[in-house]
């Protein structure tokens, strides 16, 4: 989908807005294991793509915090000074009580339509286009996930695109 969306972008796809995001998500790599190599469309494709895929796909994997921090006898970042291993302490527990209300708030479905939004009010109708086959391929993954758990022992749910949210603005 993003190859196929800046390939429709023109331009816009190497303007200096487009060009100025590649050199300064480099720059946050250098000094790194892997450093984004120079700019070229391919490699403008790998990073839009790992950053849609770290914040929905990755995203849906360990974003389940609220799991883990809605009884203080199951997980904590802190436990208390007498040692108690049953328990997190109350002010460990309060803070990820915080940190879990706040960003638990629903987002749109990856898998929405969003006829709204994506291809209306001015914006080109090839976005239409793109989104629509984007949804296909997402149903055709959707149903992979399904039929590969037929075969596991264990409930594995994850990966499913129906069951992801829009975490970042694609």
């Amino acid at each position: 989908m993003v190859r196929e969306w800046l390939k429709n972008a023109g331009e816009e796809a190497e303007d200096d807005y487009a060009l100025n995001f590649y050199t300064a998500m480099k720059e946050t790599t250098k000094g790194q294991k892997y450093e984004l190599p120079e700019y070229s469309k391919d490699n403008m494709v790998d990073l839009i793509s790992t950053i849609v895929f770290t914040v929905t796909a990755y995203h849906e994997l360990i974003g389940h915090v609220p799991d883990y921090t809605d009884f203080s006898n199951k997980a904590g970042l802190r436990i208390p000074r007498n040692g108690d291993m049953k328990a997190v302490d109350i002010q460990a527990f309060i803070l990820m009580s915080l940190i879990s209300s706040s960003t638990s708030l629903p987002a749109p479905q990856l898998m929405a339509d969003f006829k709204n939004y994506i291809g209306v009010g001015g914006a080109p109708t090839w976005e239409r286009d793109v989104w629509m086959k984007f949804q296909a391929e997402q149903k055709l993954q959707k149903e992979k996930v399904e039929k590969d758990a037929e075969k596991r022992a264990v409930e594995w749910k994850y990966f499913d695109p129906s069951r992801f949210e829009c975490s970042v603005s694609v």
